[in-house]
């Protein structure tokens, strides 16, 4: 019974804690890429969250001591982060959240700036990828067809013919980081 109580435990210790409100108010404090930002509530708290039902291009990353580059970026993706910043930097919003994003904990949220949609928005100027696995229902046919239409008028990412998805990018960059670092690795050789 002892054992079984632990396993417990330490189940819910592991488990992301639950988003604290389904609707958070406050400002835009931080702008990361073109799908995840920070919201400063009035308590104080910040907040990570990834944009509900979207996924952008990936900008670089920089170590931020160094300078050194530590992932190359896509193409549209500073244009995606600069687009959404643009749109939210230290404005007021509401957030519906809706979940917790994977591995990352980082709550996912429907921003609403006004009655404005933002996510819904940076899709329909094709500045990201309607994630259909991330979003359900009414809102998924949205952020569908909103993709249709971007892709349609080749807006932003859709002037490439073949654009990468973020998903693949990353899949495909943490392959090449793990080939690199198992090649720098000293080789063992046996000593008789």
């Amino acid at each position: 019974m002892k054992k079984v109580c632990l396993c417990l435990l330490a189940i819910c210790a592991a488990s992301p804690a639950p988003a604290k409100e389904s609707v958070l108010e406050g400002i835009i404090s931080d702008v990361f890429s073109g799908d995840t930002v920070a919201i400063t509530i009035p308590s104080g708290e910040k907040i990570k969250i990834h944009l509900y039902g979207i996924d952008s291009p990936k900008k670089e990353k920089r170590d931020a001591q160094t300078g050194m580059l530590k992932r190359p970026g896509q193409l549209f993706g500073e244009e995606a982060f600069q687009a959404l910043k643009g749109k939210l930097q230290n404005r007021k919003v509401k957030v519906e959240i809706i979940g917790i994003e994977g591995r990352s904990e980082k709550q996912m949220g429907i921003i609403r700036l006004d009655k404005r949609n933002i996510g819904l928005e940076m899709v329909r100027e094709g500045l990201a990828w309607a994630r259909q696995s991330r979003s359900k229902g009414i809102l998924a046919t949205e952020y569908g067809k909103a993709e249709e239409q971007a892709r349609g008028e080749r807006r932003g990412l859709w002037k490439q013919d073949n654009p990468q998805p973020p998903w693949e990018f990353i899949k495909l960059w943490k392959m090449k980081e793990a080939l690199l670092i198992g090649s720098l690795q000293p080789s063992k050789t046996l000593v008789a």
